[in-house]
């Protein structure tokens, strides 16, 4: 009797100590499940965050490339673009903005690193519209990084080895930039500019020639204080859009 009572013992102890290690088997089953369901949902979650933030960065470079577009190609640019006044008083400028080179090195005098400025875009933060929009920086669907390269070429058709820097015919070349959760879309927008003489029977005209001094005088549109011999006070300027990629 004593060592039936030990051998069921010894079998209760096994029976335990099996069940005890298919629950241990279960549960390291269920836990694996578990994390592989975690790290699915949040590979989905990921994606659906980032395809967010392309459409966004998409939707906000488009959506800045057409403003800029009307604002430079606008017949009252001269008033009312603070970029059409930057390009007016610095482009085409050998000292202080020279072309870029397709094929030069970066740090080439017509390579990237000497033709291409770079100009961040934050939110204009105008205390009026507080109460709809939130403090600048909240508004929904604004890229967290908006920015836009500025460089220019010679005319299509002219000579690197020859070219003078004349204005007639500058191709002008905005890049944007919108990036956002690691997420990134550039446009670039292409524009040609025509230079003609003022006519002085127009008061339109008169006015755009005399304001170009006061243009000029401005360190804001004019950083590098270009003489306004140079900026060419007699022409008269008109960007074309060209091309979008």
């Amino acid at each position: 009797m004593e060592n039936k009572a030990k051998i069921k013992t010894k079998q209760g102890l096994n029976n335990r100590g099996t069940a005890m290690m298919v629950a241990v088997v279960i549960i390291a089953i269920l836990m694996v499940f578990t994390f592989a369901l975690l790290l699915v949902s949040y590979t989905l979650f990921a994606s659906q965050n980032k395809k967010v933030a392309s459409r966004r960065n998409a939707e906000a470079a488009n959506t800045l490339g057409l403003a800029i577009t009307e604002e430079l190609t606008d017949q009252a640019a001269d008033e009312k673009s603070d970029l059409w006044r930057y390009l007016r008083c610095n482009i085409g400028q050998e000292d202080t903005w020279p072309y870029y080179l397709e094929g030069s090195n970066p740090d080439d005098p017509h390579g990237e690193n000497n033709a291409f400025r770079y100009f961040n875009m934050d939110i204009n933060h105008i205390s009026a519209y507080d109460d709809y929009f939130g403090e600048a920086g909240e508004i929904d669907g604004f890229p967290g990084e908006v920015q836009l390269c500025i460089y220019w070429m010679p005319p299509e058709n002219a000579d690197p080895d020859t070219y003078t820097y004349g204005h007639s015919g500058i191709r002008l070349f905005i890049e944007v930039s919108c990036n956002t959760a690691s997420q990134s879309y550039v446009t670039t927008n292409e524009y040609k500019l025509t230079v003609s003489a003022f006519d002085d029977s127009s008061s339109r005209d008169k006015k755009m020639q005399k304001a170009l001094k006061n243009i000029a005088d401005k360190k804001v549109y004019n950083p590098a204080l270009v003489a306004l011999t140079d900026i060419k006070q007699e022409e008269k300027w008109k960007w074309t859009f060209v091309s979008r990629q």
